[in-house]
């Protein structure tokens, strides 16, 4: 009787699923348990990505961590201190080669203004002189001008 019953249920369940007239097929049945199994296990599948993204991954024992950490550290510190090495001399020799270049530039330099400079001095020398001598002949007309009216 119990068998009938679950039957009967089985039945009644998946009436609705049946067009009227179609026949009990097997293969239908198997392909909505196997596609339910399928969701079933997908289903548990994301659970338990779900519940491992919570927890966390299991940290390392503390020793394993600490011979990780040491060892990495080391390479790094090494690398470190050798590529820094490398910079600083870079910038030496870059240092080295801007102070070349400055004292070019400013021997350049001085090269080009220290001929100007003198012969800005003795354009001054020649224009004090023109000065002393428009004096003295303002100087020489004034008198001419004054023994002309006398």
């Amino acid at each position: 009787m119990l068998n009938d019953i679950m039957i009967s249920t089985f039945t009644i369940s998946i009436a609705p699923l049946l067009a009227e007239g179609e026949a009990f097929n097997p293969p239908v049945q198997i392909a909505a348990w196997l596609g339910c199994l399928a969701f079933g296990l997908m289903l548990f599948n994301e659970g338990s990505k779900f519940v491992e993204r919570i927890r966390g991954k299991a940290p390392h024992p503390p020793n394993e961590q600490l011979e990780f950490s040491v060892a990495a550290m080391d390479r790094r510190v090494c690398k470190l201190e050798e590529e820094s090495g490398k910079i600083w001399a870079k910038m030496e020799a870059d240092k080295s080669e801007i102070l070349l270049a400055g004292e070019l530039r400013a021997e350049k330099l001085h090269n080009r203004i220290n001929p100007l400079a003198e012969s800005i001095e003795g354009l001054k020398s020649a224009m004090e002189l023109n000065n002393q001598q428009t004096v003295l002949f303002g100087a020489k007309l004034d008198r001419l001008m004054e023994t002309r009216k006398a």
